[in-house]
């Protein structure tokens, strides 16, 4: 910042302008008791002035946020430009102040449309329990729900033809690379393969591993979306 970008250059200058460079370094610091001088004074780290703990707050509710909504598109197997229109964020009745203040910001709404590459969000306050409400509104037919945090939930259009589309193109998925694993097991278990340097050995061994992990991963994926088939409502976990 330009505050340490200062500090630093009145040290540098102190031992020529001795005088000048203290009182200026005075008039950046007023908070510093007037018997330290520059000499004496620690030196600043670049990020003592430049860390803001509340941006930082909010940006991290904010990404936290953005991740579920792409990890809910993920889901459905869309495309990174697909636009899930629209997405509706709700803050939990009774949130703490600061959560509220966060997303009553009016460039709430852009970031995480920006985050998230969505045409719409709109953000929700649910009435806190004194005045009626609900601690979670129930889900509308034809929305899936995903809670985002214990201050706030996530609504967003999904369609059960969505959901059959994407476990087709995830059975392909898993057939291309059951097809690629059992060529490469077949290949590993015959005669000839003895002869195979141990490195690409090595390798084949690393990768086989590798694509079985990914096919547990895509059968979990393709358990989540057989559970959901032909729901109105689609419960995501976080």
């Amino acid at each position: 910042t330009l505050r340490f970008v200062l500090d630093v250059y009145l040290r540098v200058v102190h031992p020529f302008l001795p005088f000048i460079s203290d009182e200026l370094w005075h008039a950046l610091n007023p908070s510093q008791p007037a018997n330290i001088t520059i000499l004496s004074a620690r030196i600043p780290r670049s990020l003592d002035n430049f860390l803001d703990q509340q941006s930082l707050f909010t940006m991290g509710d904010y990404l936290d946020v953005a991740q579920k909504i792409r990890s809910a598109k993920s889901l459905l197997l869309e495309p990174s430009q697909f636009k899930v229109t629209p997405v509706v964020i709700e803050i939990l009745a009774d949130a703490p102040q600061d959560i509220v203040q966060i997303w009553s910001d009016v460039d709430a709404m852009q970031i995480i449309q920006d985050l998230t590459n969505t045409e719409q969000v709109y953000i929700e306050f649910q009435a806190s329990l004194q005045d009626g409400g609900s601690a979670q509104s129930s889900t509308p037919e034809g929305e899936a729900r995903l809670m985002a945090s214990i201050n706030s939930s996530i609504r967003m259009p999904f369609s059960d033809e969505k959901v059959a589309d994407s476990i087709k193109k995830l059975q392909k998925e898993l057939v291309s690379l059951s097809k690629a694993m059992d060529k490469l097991s077949q290949r590993m278990e015959s005669d000839k393969y003895s002869r195979t340097p141990d490195n690409i050995q090595v390798k084949d061994r690393e990768t086989l591993s590798m694509w079985q992990s990914t096919k547990e991963a895509l059968n979990q994926e393709l358990s989540k979306l057989h559970d959901i088939q032909g729901t109105t409502t689609m419960e995501l976990k976080s």
